[in-house]
């Protein structure tokens, strides 16, 4: 029997340990960008899908029931067009110069059909600009074809689809032009989309628009758990070809895909002398579709990327969208935050310069619940569920949220995560300089007990710390 003991205490000796995966922590610091002038003007714009009526009756998101649609619009503003109008406001505080509408082609729309009728959402559409007459006439808009409508593209529909889009809208005084003309963004480069159809939609469209293609999910890419890291180098070589600049777009596309892609693809656009345009987003979650988890590595390395390689223009992915958990306007889970922190990278990012601050900033974001999130190939996310942090610090801290964890924050900006989080948590936080508490505090709602598995459809909470009130104390 000694023996047998033995034997079993050997053979568990040699069975490996799983440990768990080590909190990404890191601190950036104030680094500074130099931006060649006559390389980039660092334009930012905002994507919105102006075609979800905002906050209908009653479907506003319930801060505990993330199965429900999250309306990004303000729900405490009843009067749909002073709502678009306080958004408006809102993107011109936080730096947003271009508004992107989001537009979809008229099923059965033909050539000589009235060209106002090519898309749906035309009325809508005519709400945000009348909005922009009236309370941000400096801003400008562009349109943004959703492969959504109309899907696969087809050179007969989309073709003078294209051309009555120009003669509708081109021509008002707020679009947004580079090189003098009209800027048409396209959802058109993904595996579902031939090259030769978009290079025929675009000849036979006859229009004079600047089209730009985002590369929204890697062609031909390799299917399986947390990944598409797969490069098809020949596709983005006929993009640059096709398209007159290319935006590398974070919906469906985990962070090593977008950082090989940038690798292959900005050489490719320098050498041709076309423009950059990079997509930043906090993470994308959709039933069936794609799972892409909001950690601080995802928006901060685009963020990042867009600086050291003078990206002509930030595309902020999304303003209002529904079930997807990637929009950035006040609504129930976020709040302000990420609006309030896109906007310091905004700064960043248009100066060069890191932003000057004279009281600490810091930005949280978790889960609202534990239920079943799932990716598309099947398995849970390595970094699920941590709480993820954007430290904006004036001085060396200590940021503790009991019962999840705690960090050491350098001056500067840190990112990463801080622990993995638990139903019931998180309750507080506190702020240490040394052994003294400077700030503490409720963080927010706590995360949730779900009982029901809804895969990739999960939500997020983000919330800015209030740091105002500071209470001090010795700590024990």
């Amino acid at each position: 029997m000694k023996q047998l003991f033995f034997a079993a205490i050997t053979l568990l000796a040699c069975v490996p340990i799983m440990a768990a995966p080590k909190l990404e922590q890191r601190n950036i610091g104030k680094p500074s960008f130099s931006f060649s002038s006559d390389r980039t003007n660092r334009d930012v714009i905002v994507h919105v899908v102006p075609w979800f009526p905002p906050n209908t009756g009653n479907r506003v998101a319930d801060s505990t029931d993330p199965s429900k649609n999250h309306w990004t619009l303000a729900a405490d503003e009843t009067d749909e067009t002073r709502r678009i109008e306080r958004h408006l406001l809102r993107m011109q505080q936080a730096g947003i110069d271009v508004v992107a509408l989001d537009v979809m082609v008229r099923n059965g729309w033909k050539k000589g059909h009235a060209p106002e009728l090519a898309i749906w959402h035309g009325g809508q559409t005519k709400k945000w600009l009348d909005a922009m007459k009236r309370v941000a006439p400096e801003m400008r808009f562009c349109l943004q074809i959703d492969r959504a409508g109309g899907l696969p593209p087809s050179v007969e529909v989309w073709a003078p689809a294209i051309k009555a889009l120009e003669e509708t809208y081109a021509k008002h005084p707020n679009y947004y032009r580079i090189n003098g003309k009209p800027v048409l963004l396209s959802f058109f480069l993904n595996e579902r989309t031939p090259d030769q159809v978009l290079e025929s939609i675009r000849k036979e469209s006859n229009s004079d628009f600047f089209f730009v293609g985002n590369i929204v999910e890697n062609p031909e890419k390799e299917l399986g758990p947390f990944t598409r890291s797969v490069i098809n180098l020949p596709r983005m070589q006929q993009a640059v070809r096709i398209f007159d600049a290319i935006d590398l777009c974070p919906l469906g596309a985990h962070k090593s895909w977008l950082e090989n892609s940038c690798e292959q693809l900005i050489p490719l656009l320098r050498k041709e002398n076309k423009p950059l345009f990079l997509g930043v987003g906090t993470g994308y979650y959709r039933r069936g579709t794609a799972f892409i988890e909001p950690a601080w590595n995802y928006m901060h390395t685009l963020w990042m990327i867009a600086m050291q390689e003078q990206a002509d223009h930030v595309i902020i992915w999304t303003w209002n969208d529904v079930d997807e958990d990637h929009d950035i306007f006040p609504s129930t889970l976020k709040q302000d935050a990420v609006l309030d922190l896109m906007s310091l990278y905004i700064q960043w990012y248009k100066t060069g310069t890191y932003p000057e601050l004279t009281s600490d900033r810091i930005f949280l974001s978790w889960p609202v619940c534990d239920g079943g999130r799932r990716t598309v190939g099947g398995g849970e996310h390595p970094t699920w569920p941590n709480m993820n942090y954007f430290a904006w610090m004036t001085e060396l801290a200590e940021l503790e949220i009991p019962g999840i964890g705690k960090v050491s924050l350098q001056e500067g900006l840190n990112v990463g995560q801080i622990g993995k989080c638990s139903p019931g948590l998180p309750k507080e936080f506190l702020l240490r300089h040394g052994n003294r508490i400077v700030a503490q505090g409720s963080v927010g709602p706590a995360m949730v007990h779900s009982t029901e598995e809804q895969p990739e459809n999960m939500k997020y909470y983000w919330r800015e710390l209030v740091l105002d009130e500071k209470t001090a104390s010795k700590q024990k």
